[in-house]
């Protein structure tokens, strides 16, 4: 285990490096090229809610798949830190984000995400990641807020669908994993969209 938790460190090391050699621009074209895929999501049409997440620095640019999402009449919810765990709040514009815990944009109030029990994946999470590989590995920043929340979800029944949102230069072959990291559904750059 000791063997996987320091493989980790050192990937969220060089994975960390990688993304500084990419200007803003980078991330703000590739996230219009995403959004532009985004519609080709099997069952994109079934999707009633996105749970998206704000970018951060050396992210791909979120805000044109909340706005993709929101004009397709989708319900777009964000997270907000609280403690250790991430709780998802409706935002209708980026208007509705202040600074929060870490310097992340996140939503001040609104309307709280609450996981509806159905078979049907009608929720589709967006989750961030320093690097993920093809068969739905996804390496975070090392707290686990991801992972419990899928794992929560996951045990609520809700029907949903995880696609891991990246520059198509963060995947990776193989990720080591642990037993508590979540696999994705999808991943979606922006060049392309895999199932996994």
């Amino acid at each position: 285990m000791d063997g996987i938790i320091e493989n980790k460190r050192r990937l969220r090391q060089s994975s960390q490096a990688v993304l500084k050699t990419f200007d803003a621009a980078c991330f703000t074209a590739a996230g219009r090229a995403a959004a532009a895929l985004l519609p080709t999501l099997p069952r994109w049409e079934a999707y009633r809610t996105v749970l998206a997440f704000c970018s951060m620095n050396g992210e791909i640019d979120t805000a044109p798949l909340m706005t993709a999402a929101r004009e397709a009449g989708k319900e777009v919810f964000v997270p907000r830190v609280e403690g250790d765990d991430l709780h998802f709040f409706k935002i209708s514009a980026a208007d509705d984000l202040t600074r929060g815990a870490y310097g992340i944009r996140e939503p001040a109030g609104g309307s709280a995400f609450t996981a509806r029990r159905s078979a049907d994946a009608q929720t589709l999470v967006l989750c961030p990641g320093l690097a993920f590989d093809r068969a739905g590995g996804r390496l975070g920043r090392g707290r686990g807020c991801y992972d419990r929340f899928l794992a929560g979800l996951a045990r609520t029944g809700a029907g949903f669908t995880g696609a891991g949102l990246c520059l198509h230069r963060q995947l990776l072959d193989r990720l080591p994993l642990e037993e508590h990291d979540r696999r994705m559904d999808y991943l979606l750059t922006e060049e392309e969209l895999i199932p996994v």
